[in-house]
C-alpha cells in the first residue's frame, strides 16, 4: 500500500501523460485489493478533472475497475462517472457512457452470468448434423 500511495502522490505532478497512463492503470489493477480501496478514489478522480484527455479516459477505466471489484463504492464511482458524460473528449465521454451503463445493469449481468454458469452446458448444445439428416428425409 505505501508504493500504491507513493504512486498517487506522484501522478499528482506527472508531466508525462503516458507515466500516468500506466500508473493508473496499476492502480486500478491493486487498489481495490487494498484495505482501504476507497483512499485511491480522490486521486483517480483528480486525474479526470485536471488532465489530457488520454489520462481522463485511464482515469475514467480505472475508475470502473474499483467499482466493479468493490461494489461498495460502486455508487459513488457511479456519480464521478457521470461528471464525465459531458466531457469534451470523444474517448472519455464513450467510456463513461459505457461504464455508466455497465455499473447501471451490473446486478442484472452478474445474476445473468451466475445463472449461465449453473446451467449443464450439455443442455446449451444442439447437435445440428442430426438436424440437418431430419430435413433430409
Amino acid at each position: 500500500e505505501f508504493g500504491l500511495d507513493s504512486l498517487c502522490e506522484f501522478i499528482e505532478d506527472c508531466e508525462y501523460p503516458n507515466l500516468s497512463v500506466r500508473i493508473l492503470y496499476l492502480i486500478g489493477q491493486q487498489g481495490p485489493s487494498t484495505a482501504q480501496p476507497s483512499r485511491y478514489i480522490r486521486f483517480i478522480f483528480n486525474r479526470v478533472l485536471l488532465e489530457l484527455p488520454c489520462v481522463r479516459a485511464a482515469a475514467v477505466s480505472c475508475l470502473t475497475k474499483c467499482a466493479v471489484e468493490q461494489p461498495v463504492l460502486k455508487n459513488d464511482i457511479y456519480q464521478l462517472l457521470q461528471r464525465s458524460l459531458n466531457d469534451e473528449d470523444d474517448e472519455v465521454r464513450d467510456r463513461a457512457t459505457l461504464y455508466c451503463s455497465l455499473l447501471e445493469n451490473f446486478e442484472e449481468i452478474k445474476v445473468m452470468n451466475e445463472t449461465a454458469d449453473s446451467k449443464d452446458d450439455d443442455e446449451e448444445y444442439v447437435d445440428v448434423a442430426a438436424e440437418n439428416e431430419d430435413d433430409d428425409e
